[in-house]
């Protein structure tokens, strides 16, 4: 199965949502994972998003 960035942003804002910030961070981060080494344009916010959760 394919991640999407939509997916993953819908599950990342539903877990910070309901506090859930270790599994945000691990369900952005599983599609980060897919575009980290290539010249996506949302790939430096998508780590940010990544490392706000992990700072709650």
């Amino acid at each position: 199965m394919e991640i999407t960035l939509k997916a993953s942003l819908e599950k990342f804002i539903y877990d910070i949502e309901h506090d859930l910030y270790r599994q945000a961070h691990q369900d952005l981060e599983d599609y980060w994972a897919t575009i980290r080494k290539t010249d996506h344009p949302l790939k430096n916010l998508c780590k940010g998003f990544i490392n706000g959760a992990t700072a709650f």
